[in-house]
């Protein structure tokens, strides 16, 4: 193999492993949180209607989110949330889960979401099993959209 041909192989194993690390460090992780807060964080205020199930809501002022369980069926109340950037790119992504039941109302939970120009929160209220993570099929409510 001729010192060339060494380089060149060494150059493309170098780029492959720098994309692959690209690529795995920009893969987006599915942030799954417990709201534990019972105190309202505020008047700035965009929720979702009253669900069958459910109901969320995003605090703009301090990146909260609320959700409450409205249903007694052993299941939770979660609100399903994403982050997308001003070119449509969904950056940030989760649900936040009230596992407290129906009568314990509102809970609550705080989130460090970027704060650059033209980036929307968007969020809407479902139900799901707490214990395995999993959002029930079609339980999700109509989206809701605010800049942040």
């Amino acid at each position: 193999m001729t010192l060339r041909s060494r380089i060149a192989t060494v150059v493309g194993a170098v780029a492959a492993a720098t994309m692959l690390t690209v690529t795995s460090a920009s893969a987006l992780t599915l942030e799954n949180d417990l709201a534990s807060s019972t105190e309202n964080p505020g008047n700035d205020t965009i929720c979702t209607s009253t669900g069958s199930w459910s109901q969320a809501c995003f605090y703009a002022d301090g990146d909260w989110f609320g959700v409450k369980d409205t249903w007694e069926d052993g299941l939770s109340g979660v609100v399903a949330w994403e982050v997308v950037d001003a070119n449509g790119r969904i950056v940030r992504y989760g649900h936040i889960w009230n596992n407290a039941g129906s009568d314990a109302g509102w809970r609550f939970k705080n989130k460090d979401l970027p704060e650059s120009a033209r980036e929307i929160v968007t969020f809407r209220a479902c139900r799901g099993s707490y214990s395995t993570l999993h959002i029930q099929d079609g339980s999700c409510g109509a989206e809701r959209s605010a800049y942040i």
